[in-house]
C-alpha cells in the first residue's frame, strides 16, 4: 500500500518541483546600465540642436512568426547572428542618438544565450546600454512543439550619451489569466531612463505595454499618466490602435471599445503622427494594417520628421523620429 501511495504522489511531486525551478530564475531582475566598447564609431558625432531616436519592438529577432500565429521551428545561431549584423547596420543607417527596445534577449536559449542589447550596442556604435529584464524564467515549455527554454528579456535603451540612472517598474498580469499561466507569462513595464545630453538632461521611459487584456492595458496606462506624466519622452509598444484603424480585433483581444488611445491623448505630451495614416502603421511588418508603437514628447521641443521604417527583421517596424531643441 505504502508502495503504490508513493507511486502515485512522486509524479506530483516532481511536477511541482519543476514548476517551481523554471519559475525562481537565476538572473537579476534589477536590470544593469552598462558601459561597452563600440566596435563601430559615427563620423558625424551628436548634435546638440538636433535629438534623432528610434523606437523598436525586436521580437528577439526572430522575424515572421514570433507573433505567435505560428512559432517555426527554432532557429540556428547563424541565424540570429545574420539577423543581429543587419539590425547593426540598419541602426547605423538610422543613425539615431537613443535607440528604445523592446522584446529583446538578454541570455535566452531560444536566441542562443547571446545577450542582444550589448552586442546591437557594440555593433551599431553605442556605448552606453541600459537593460530591463520583464521575462526572466528557467524554462518555458511553449511552444510545445519546441520549447523556448531558458528565457531572459525585456527592455533596452541604446545610448551614444551617457545614461545616469534607471529605475525599473513591473506591471501587474491580466488577472483574467489562469495563476498557472501568470506563473510563466511575461511582466509588461516602464524602463525610466535619464540621460544627459551634455548641453541638458532629459527624462525617458521605454515601454512594453499588455497585447491581449484590454482592460490592464488601461490600468497601465492609468498607472503611466499618474507616475510619468512629466517625462520628455513616453516612448515603446503600446499594444493600441487608435480609432481610425479598421482592424479592431486581434487574437484574444477585441480592441473595440478600447479606451487606451484616448486616454494618452490626454496627456500633456505630443503625438509624433497627429494624423493616422497607413503610412504610419507598425504591425505587421510584411502587411501593416494598425499601429502599436508610439512616441509621445515634450512640447517644448520641436519635431523636424517622423517616419515609420521598412524591414523584415521583426514583426513590427521602427519609428524614427528627428526633435530640435
Amino acid at each position: 500500500m505504502k508502495k503504490k501511495l508513493v507511486w502515485i504522489i512522486s509524479p506530483f511531486f516532481f511536477i511541482l518541483l519543476f514548476l517551481f525551478w523554471s519559475v525562481s530564475p537565476s538572473n537579476k531582475w534589477d536590470g544593469e546600465i552598462l558601459k561597452v566598447d563600440p566596435i563601430y564609431f559615427t563620423s558625424s558625432g551628436p548634435d546638440e540642436k538636433l535629438l534623432k531616436i528610434v523606437t523598436w519592438n525586436l521580437s528577439f529577432l526572430f522575424g515572421r512568426g514570433s507573433e505567435g500565429d505560428d512559432y517555426y521551428e527554432n532557429r540556428n545561431s547563424s541565424y540570429f547572428d545574420l539577423r543581429l549584423h543587419e539590425a547593426s547596420e540598419l541602426l547605423k543607417k538610422l543613425d539615431a542618438d537613443i535607440v528604445f527596445i523592446q522584446e529583446i534577449d538578454f541570455s535566452s536559449s531560444r536566441s542562443h544565450s547571446v545577450n542582444q542589447a550589448v552586442e546591437l550596442a557594440k555593433n551599431a556604435g553605442y556605448p552606453y546600454v541600459a537593460i530591463a529584464p520583464s521575462w526572466n524564467i528557467n524554462f518555458l515549455l511553449f511552444p510545445l512543439h519546441s520549447p523556448f527554454g531558458k528565457l531572459y528579456s525585456g527592455g533596452a535603451v541604446i545610448s551614444r550619451y551617457p545614461i545616469i540612472s534607471q529605475k525599473i517598474k513591473l506591471l501587474n498580469k491580466p488577472q483574467n489569466n489562469p495563476w498557472w499561466y501568470n506563473l510563466f507569462y511575461l511582466h509588461r513595464y516602464f524602463q525610466e531612463i535619464e540621460i544627459d545630453l551634455s548641453h541638458r538632461k532629459i527624462n525617458v521611459v521605454n515601454l512594453h505595454l499588455e497585447a491581449f487584456d484590454k482592460q490592464n492595458r488601461q490600468d497601465q496606462i492609468k498607472e503611466l499618466i499618474q507616475n510619468h506624466s512629466k517625462a520628455d519622452f513616453l516612448v515603446g509598444d503600446f499594444n493600441m490602435v487608435t480609432p481610425e484603424v479598421s482592424r479592431k480585433k486581434f487574437k484574444k483581444d477585441d480592441y473595440a471599445g478600447d479606451e487606451s488611445y484616448l486616454m494618452m491623448k490626454k496627456v500633456s505630451q505630443k503625438e509624433i503622427f497627429e494624423i493616422e495614416t497607413s503610412t504610419s502603421y507598425t504591425f505587421p511588418a510584411w502587411a501593416p494594417d494598425r499601429r502599436l508603437d508610439y512616441i509621445f514628447y515634450n512640447k517644448e521641443l520641436l519635431l523636424v520628421k517622423a517616419e515609420v521604417i521598412q524591414t523584415n527583421l521583426s514583426d513590427h517596424l521602427p519609428i524614427k523620429a528627428i526633435f530640435q531643441f
